[in-house]
């Protein structure tokens, strides 16, 4: 068990009401395809090679199953509902603890997880908030403001027609909007800690989507140090314009 928010389960069932539960790990496109590829390059094989290769494959991403001890077993005794499970460990069916599974969950993960960390990182404060807090109530958010919640006798100040949040703006949020934020997802937030703690103990697992998250989140931070000295840039830029370019270079 890797807790890093990729482990779906999902139950399948029989034609005759027979049940299977598992828990897994589903693989990428890259292992999917060479998987595919491999099983139709053993289309021809008989014999006990053609059931071992697929079951030591797909085992390798099963944490959990029942009643079943393990995926082999469940192929020796039901044909049909393997390949359920076989398709579900691949990736392309949807499991049944995401009402919202997309069959692009991949590419969507990893548009996320890239957002979403350089959100993380840049606007820490706006990250912790949620949309349906800043839609509802109103926040210090303008030119030299903290962020904080803005309150009156004790209370939050709630949000009138004329305040819209930054979002309804021109200006516009860095999280984007309520219906398409870039916040990180509850398992890419997850897969972001995950990634803390395998860089701070210089220790990671040999698993694939902690290798692919390990490279989008390593991508995201570089994007985030790059925004953050372009805009230090221009805020040195800024101050030349407005007449501080003496007092700087005296300071240099």
């Amino acid at each position: 068990m890797i807790l890093d928010g990729y482990n779906w389960a999902t139950t399948i069932m029989s034609s005759d009401e027979r049940r299977v539960s598992m828990v897994y790990r589903p693989m990428l496109s890259r292992e999917r395809r060479q998987y595919i590829a491999l099983l139709g390059s053993m289309a021809d094989w008989t014999g006990m090679a053609s059931t071992e290769f697929p079951c030591e494959w797909l085992g390798r991403h099963v944490v959990a199953i029942e009643p079943y001890f393990s995926i082999k077993e469940l192929a020796e005794d039901d044909r049909s509902l393997f390949l359920e499970a076989q398709a579900a460990i691949c990736g392309v069916s949807a499991p049944s603890t995401d009402p919202d599974w997309a069959s692009e969950w991949e590419r969507l993960d990893v548009e996320n997880l890239r957002s979403g960390v350089v959100l993380a990182l840049r606007h820490p404060r706006l990250d912790r908030r949620s949309c349906e807090q800043c839609v509802r109530y109103w926040y210090d958010d303008g030119d030299g403001g903290d962020g904080q919640l803005i309150t009156l006798d004790g209370k939050p100040v709630i949000r009138e027609d004329s305040m819209p949040p930054p979002c309804r703006t021109a200006v516009g949020c860095p999280v984007g909007t309520p219906e398409s934020p870039k916040r990180l997802s509850s398992h890419n937030r997850e897969a972001y800690k995950h990634f803390q703690s395998c860089e701070a103990t210089g220790t990671f697992p040999d698993d694939e989507i902690v290798k692919r998250n390990a490279i989008v989140i390593r991508q995201a931070i570089q994007a985030a140090r790059r925004q953050d000295d372009g805009q230090r840039l221009r805020r040195t830029a800024d101050a030349v314009v407005h007449g501080f370019g003496p007092a700087v270079e005296a300071v240099e």
